[in-house]
């Protein structure tokens, strides 16, 4: 199956919704937002990686325009028309694809609008595609709202919020699902209960509708949904109830009750059975399914479950997505605070009997996994397949100068496993790319790379450090994973040559660097010879990303440990041995990292420091910050546990030596840390208070600790990173 662009958004496009299949023929409708005051253009959303579930956005009030792609004829292109514009008072309406819906005819297109341009109140319209006229079809109004469709057409529902204090007053009770016709004034019904709007996974009144929008069968006879539970001060925590509704009879009745969050709701096709998931982080869910005869059976899983994607056509057969557990060589037990794992990153479909009979098998893994949906005709799931980096760097989490995520659609075939994928440009078959490198088929990765290659312009360093930060971990940057697969697939000569590319085509190079306001630029230079320091961290931090991206920490740990080729700065050296000190971390190698810790970075910092006396800013702050973390597992006991007795002994004589050459300051600081901890593995409470003393008479100790204890202040750097 093959994909098209169909649409290029210009840089005024703010936000561009998927598009809509006509329910009659092969036309598309989508919407695309821009600032809503053309004179005063606001900027785009920010280049960068983009979380799987889609880009957080903030509220923006747009105008937005509605556009129809006509149905291809033979030899002919297909055509995209603009149907009208409008305004609304967020920007997400269009980014989550809630602003535009066809009508069951697909004669008319109902969408989402502000009553006034800027006014925060919203209405549900209708368009009419022959006429071109337009009429509000929705009697109500809502500070948000958004509307559906039943299964069949046979009635339109329209959810609405207007928040703790809705302005203006009229607005109160309006709260809730609304269930009409657009031609019949009177039939709104207000389905009671649905007044208490359920909390989403996120802070926004948008998503609270989403979180409360009704699940129908596909006869319409019944439909269920989410609300939360009204409680008084001092109750704190918040309660949802799930309720299924006879909409013939209009008769509701709970279904469960839970004090975290109900999502997924999917009926099966029948309409007999209900699967949901009961909520209680993002990363965790319990699956369960209410019977026909009222009771509820739980999915035994056997790996935490993330999202429900419903019953196949036959409702014999049930999916879901659970996260996949980390390789236990490469789970991390945190202590690595540079790189740290993103429990999310890998996610497994897996299919089960709807009987419950077993928790089914996985029938795919490797990738994070969001929008799951079944074929309504075959035995497939379509879904977006997520790379994303199994590591984060201290950079990708605070600045995001790391490796982009990259979602290209796909399908999977449940019998066989096999993945169509449906890429529509050269960065997602990159990243496709990424994935077979990730599973060992490496003569598959390089195809891909090699078929993306050819569409893309040959690499070349960024022009400026703008560029720099905005483009630092975007697809089309893969060298070094092509590198990668090169020298696997015995390739040295072209893995040498792949690497150079990366490390020629990573920083700007001095000649290509515009003389421009460059605010990166300008952080570089306020932080005078420490910059080279962090342009090395930069560099050595996100290629451990991509190498722990495909689970390969061996080939980091050979890279890292390898010889320069040519003689290094002592600030490069630096950081190729803080970056191997978390890998050593990560691969539980205690006793390496300790040995490690104390014959390279111990010498090597001493020697970096600076003595701040008399200067009025810290010429230290990346030296101290960079190694303090680095170093920060050995100021702890229960770090230290974990080493064997003999390479403490070994280790911390050298530590002892090194302090009596050290005056108060600092680095006296850390070593003193290092000398309590190994005390206090060894029980030995007087060289603890002996340190504990120093430390305390220590300027440079009571200034970083402010007043809190040693073992507080210690535990307080270990949970401030994300």
């Amino acid at each position: 199956m093959a994909e098209s662009q169909i649409f290029q958004p210009d840089e005024a496009v703010l936000a561009t919704s998927r598009p809509l299949t006509s329910p009659t023929d092969g036309r598309l409708l989508f919407a695309t937002a821009g600032p809503l005051d053309e004179s005063k253009p606001l900027p785009a959303l920010p280049a960068g990686p983009v979380p799987a579930e889609g880009q957080i956005v903030h509220q923006i009030p747009v105008r937005f325009t509605c556009w129809v792609r006509d149905e291809p004829q033979l030899d002919q292109p297909a055509a995209v028309r603009k149907l009208f514009t409008a305004t609304c008072g967020h920007v997400g309406y269009v980014s989550a694809g809630l602003v535009v819906r066809w009508h069951p005819d697909g004669k008319h297109v109902l969408f989402v609008a502000s009553l006034e341009d800027g006014a925060e109140q919203h209405s549900i319209f209708e368009y009419d595609l022959r006429s071109e006229q337009t009429r509000r079809i929705f009697p109500h109004a809502g500070h948000a709202i958004f509307c559906d469709w039943t299964p069949n057409g046979s009635a339109l529902v329209c959810v609405v919020g207007n928040g703790p204090n809705p302005k203006p007053s009229s607005s109160a009770g309006q709260d809730g699902i609304w269930i009409g016709s657009p031609d019949e004034k009177d039939s709104w019904w207000q389905v009671p209960e649905s007044e208490q709007l359920s909390f989403g996974e996120l802070p926004s009144l948008i998503e609270s509708l989403r979180a409360s929008r009704p699940a129908w069968t596909r006869d319409d006879s019944r439909f269920a949904f989410v609300s939360r539970v009204p409680s008084e001060p001092p109750e704190t925590k918040v309660k949802h109830r799930l309720h299924q509704v006879e909409f013939a009879s209009r008769k509701i009745s709970k279904v469960a009750e839970s004090e975290g969050l109900f999502a997924d709701l999917h009926w099966s096709p029948d309409g007999q059975r209900l699967g949901f998931l009961t909520q209680t982080s993002i990363a965790s869910a319990s699956l369960r399914i209410l019977e026909p005869n009222g009771t509820i059976s739980d999915v035994e899983a056997s790996q935490p479950i993330r999202k429900f994607a419903g019953f196949d056509a036959t409702g014999r057969r049930l999916a879901y997505v659970a996260v996949s557990p980390m390789n236990p060589r490469l789970e991390s037990p945190l202590w690595a605070l540079l790189l740290k794992p993103d429990p999310l990153s890998r996610d497994s479909v897996w299919i089960a009997d709807a009987n419950l009979t077993s928790e089914g098998r996985e029938v795919f893994s490797g990738l994070r996994v969001t929008f799951p949906l079944w074929s309504p005709t075959e035995d497939r799931l379509s879904l977006w397949l997520t790379f994303t980096p199994r590591y984060r760097s201290l950079m990708s989490m605070l600045r995001q100068w790391g490796l982009w995520p990259g979602d290209p659609a796909a399908t999977i075939d449940i019998e066989t496993g096999e993945v169509s994928w449906l890429a529509v440009s050269p960065q997602e078959e990159l990243q496709i790319g990424h994935f077979h490198l990730l599973k060992r088929n490496h003569a598959e990765a390089w195809r891909w790379y090699e078929q993306a290659r050819q569409k893309l312009p040959a690499a070349k360093p960024p022009q400026n450090w703008i560029e720099f930060a905005q483009r630092i971990g975007a697809p089309e940057n893969s060298q070094l994973f092509e590198s990668i697969c090169l020298k696997r697939l015995g390739r040295e000569d072209d893995a040498a040559a792949k690497f150079s590319e990366f490390e020629q085509s990573f920083f700007p190079s001095p000649d290509q660097a515009k003389k421009i306001s460059d605010p990166i630029d300008a952080m570089f230079g306020a932080l005078g010879s420490q910059a080279e320091l962090l342009k090395h961290l930069i560099h050595d931090l996100y290629a451990a990303e991509v190498f722990l991206s495909v689970d390969a920490l061996d080939d980091a740990l050979t890279q890292f440990r390898a010889e320069p080729q040519r003689p290094v700065s002592d600030d490069a050296t630096l950081s190729r041995a803080i970056v191997l000190a978390q890998l050593l971390l990560i691969a539980r190698d205690e006793d390496g990292y300790l040995q490690h810790a104390t014959n390279v970075i111990r010498p090597l910092a001493l020697k970096m420091w600076k003595n701040p006396a008399g200067q009025p800013e810290n010429p230290n702050f990346v030296l101290q910050t960079a190694t303090g973390l680095c170093l920060a597992p050995l100021f702890r006991s229960d770090f230290l546990s974990r080493v064997s007795d003999t390479a403490l002994q070994e280790n911390t004589s050298i530590w002892k030596e090194e302090r009596d050459r050290l005056e108060n300051g600092l680095p006296a600081v850390a070593v003193d840390l290092v000398l309590r901890a190994a005390a206090s593995k060894r029980n030995d409470l007087a060289e603890v208070q002996a340190a504990e003393e120093r430390i305390s008479r220590s300027t440079a100790g009571r200034d970083l600790f402010a007043g809190q204890s040693i073992d507080d202040g210690l535990a307080g750097w270990f949970g401030l990173i994300p």
